[in-house]
């Protein structure tokens, strides 16, 4: 699971005087966001598995004991087999205990006396330290009523993998059904229901805010969560969408354990401004709109185009040609180039009420880009949008931005460099996510939102600019998200041009903006566990888990 990882060099005197310049102004040090070195068994062994000498590791001394209830829940393919108690040690514990299959409804029973109900699978094997870890986390968190956790589960290789998950995506368990083993206050649970039933009433009708992640491997599961059988996830999909108040629209099988939802548009589309700010990139800019006229079935939309100033003769003869195409229209920003003060001009003086910032050396892959993305931004509890873009060859360049990630630990682009062709990883590039940042290279969201939190930050010309806008859609209640179904290409460069000596002076203040106004907020990103490092852009395990950071 883990990339190779150079040996560590012996810190730079010029090193070890900048992070004593960070302690003295008061700037969070961490003592190490790399990658763990071995495989999953020997970080369980430090991690998941009690070992008595390691007392770092041992749950915290609880206020009072706490008792569960066991829902036990078989799948309808393996009702009425034969399951030894060695595959499921839950059934071996002396608690209350209530077992039913998919497709039964759950019978009252007298003997539900206990608080807390954890829901399991039949062949689930409960970890030693689970029921201490649940306890803490209802201790931490006394108002919620609705818990998971991580968990393991056999791959095809016959190897332990962990399944390491987000805090609560509502837009992600509609693709899959990530959650894995519930633990859910004993009142909610309702009799002559089915399990699928249960668990869609119960997640549809708490706040977001109620639905917490316990971030440590409680159980070991035959199969990684979310691999079950289309029919009843689309039955459990439909009822969560009828709890919560909105409209599913129309629901793709994609595999046995992903779904497509494709959430209904109002019967009068709402107009689209896609505004593209640029200089002198006249090459780069006409294949963007030439494929933005071509492709996009979306029909209600009109792009705007900021000329940043451009002095080439070349790019003035186009921006007036161009003019004559009826969607299109062309604004003079003759002023140095900041992007966030660009993009803020360019929605002033757009007419859409959606807004789509896009980058002038982008190009669609396919019709639907743009109506998948409305499909998500005109939803009242949805800010930013954001889109699954490629590389000229193919690799990943944007899958959702996640904080505290790459080298200067505020922002990076998760699965940046993968192939197309890799098979999407637990809850991977295949399902719709909540991610708290998405790229400014194409991003959409409802003008409403947008005026809601001032716009970008002019502050951040260059860098992060985005990432402070999403982070501030956040904090004023919406939820961001990233869609797998709206694709472009992206030509930005695949490796990191050097920065000149002005360029680093700015993203050095703007990087230090980040950090004053963000702090350790860029360390903890829901939507990225704290199982994983933080020195890369990849899912790896990381060294020291920040599980109370």
């Amino acid at each position: 699971m883990s990339d190779h990882m150079p040996a560590k060099k012996r810190p730079t005197l010029r090193q070890r005087l900048g992070r004593l310049w960070r302690i003295l102004r008061g700037q969070q040090v961490h003592r190490d966001y790399s990658a763990f070195l071995g495989n999953y068994d020997a970080w369980r062994q430090l991690f998941v598995l009690p070992e008595p000498e390691n007392h770092n590791q041992a749950p915290r001394q609880l206020k009072k004991s706490l008792s569960f209830h066991l829902l036990i829940s078989c799948q309808e393919e393996v009702v009425g087999q034969n399951v030894e108690p060695n595959d499921c040690s839950v059934l071996s514990l002396p608690w209350s205990q209530t077992e039913v299959s998919w497709g039964s409804q759950i019978p009252k029973s007298d003997s539900w006396d206990a608080p807390w109900t954890i829901i399991v699978d039949k062949s689930d094997i409960l970890l030693p330290l689970a029921c201490q870890q649940i306890s803490a986390a209802i201790e931490k968190n006394p108002k919620a009523h609705v818990f998971y956790g991580d968990e393991e589960f056999t791959n095809q290789d016959g190897h332990l993998e962990p399944f390491m998950k987000p805090q609560w995506s509502p837009e992600l368990w509609e693709s899959t059904d990530y959650l894995g083993i519930l633990v859910v206050r004993s009142s909610l649970i309702k009799t002559k229901i089915t399990i699928p039933d249960l668990v869609a009433e119960i997640l549809g009708c708490q706040e977001d805010g109620h639905i917490i992640r316990i971030p440590h491997v409680l159980c070991q599961k035959k199969n990684r969560s979310g691999a079950t059988g289309s029919g009843s996830r689309l039955a459990q999909v439909s009822r969560f969408h009828q709890r919560r108040g909105c409209q599913g629209g129309n629901t793709q099988v994609i595999s046995n354990s992903t779904l497509h939802v494709q959430h209904a548009l109002p019967e009068n589309l709402p107009r689209v401004s896609i505004v593209i700010p640029s200089r002198d990139r006249k090459k780069l800019l006409a294949a963007c709109v030439e494929s933005l006229l071509r492709l996009t079935a979306y029909e209600n939309f009109e792009i705007v185009l900021i000329d940043n100033d451009s002095q080439l003769k070349e790019t003035k003869e186009w921006f007036q040609s161009i003019q004559t195409q009826e969607k299109v229209r062309v604004l003079s920003y003759p002023y140095p180039f900041n992007f966030a003060a660009i993009n803020n001009f360019g929605a002033a003086k757009s007419e859409g009420e959606i807004l789509v910032f896009l980058n002038d050396d982008t190009t669609v892959i396919g019709p639907h880009w743009l109506t998948e993305m409305v499909r998500l931004a005109h939803r009242p509890d949805i800010g930013a949008v954001g889109a699954l873009l490629y590389y000229p060859n193919d690799t990943i360049q944007h899958a959702g931005v996640v904080c505290g990630i790459s080298k200067a630990h505020i922002a990076g682009h998760i699965d940046r460099g993968l192939p197309k062709s890799a098979p999407p990883g637990p809850a991977g590039v295949d399902c719709v996510h909540n991610y708290s940042v998405v790229t400014g290279a194409c991003t959409a969201l409802r003008r409403k939102v947008f005026e809601k939190v001032d716009g970008f930050d002019e502050q951040f010309s260059i860098c992060y600019n985005d990432v402070d806008l999403c982070l501030r859609i956040q904090d004023a209640g919406f939820r961001n998200a990233w869609t797998p179904h709206a694709l472009l290409y992206h030509h930005e460069n695949i490796s990191v041009a050097e920065r000149n000596e002005t360029q680093a002076r700015v993203y050095d203040f703007e990087a230090q903006l980040m950090r004053k106004r963000y702090g350790k907020r860029l360390l903890n990103d829901p939507a990225y566990n704290p199982n994983f490092a933080l020195d890369g852009e990849r899912r790896v395990l990381a060294a020291q888990p920040r599980i109370n950071s």
